[in-house]
């Protein structure tokens, strides 16, 4: 799904930039591959979990999977789905740290999930 930069005005009136989900948008065809429009994007740099450079949206997506938190929350989102609506911190904590060293497959995340014996609690 889409996602990008706008401009928008906090509490105390301040701009400031944040990222937007587009449903609408054709950022990514058919095949769920991620079509780059050089033109429709911000080219100036940008600052990012404190890493500061002139990236394109693999670039914000490759730093975003560096971040072990991204393994964790796509993880709890799979569990909450999947497992139970309240998430067992130990668990996902366990699963997340796999999903992450296992550079984010997720058939890997679904079968440790499916061979958990807690699963089938």
């Amino acid at each position: 799904m889409p996602w990008h930069f706008c401009n928008v005005l906090d509490a105390n009136a301040e701009p400031r930039r944040v990222w937007q989900f587009d449903a609408r948008s054709d950022a990514f065809n058919l095949k769920g591959e991620f079509v780059s429009r050089p033109f429709q994007h911000d080219n100036g740099k940008k600052t990012i979990f404190g890493k500061t450079g002139n990236y394109d949206g693999d670039d914000v997506l490759n730093i975003l999977l560096e971040q072990k938190q991204t393994a964790k929350h796509i993880t709890e989102k799979l569990y909450k789905f999947l497992v139970n609506e309240t998430p067992d911190t130990k668990n996902i904590e366990w699963l997340a740290d796999r999903f992450y060293k296992n550079d984010y497959d997720i058939s890997k995340l679904c079968e440790d999930i499916f061979t958990s014996d807690w699963f089938y609690d």
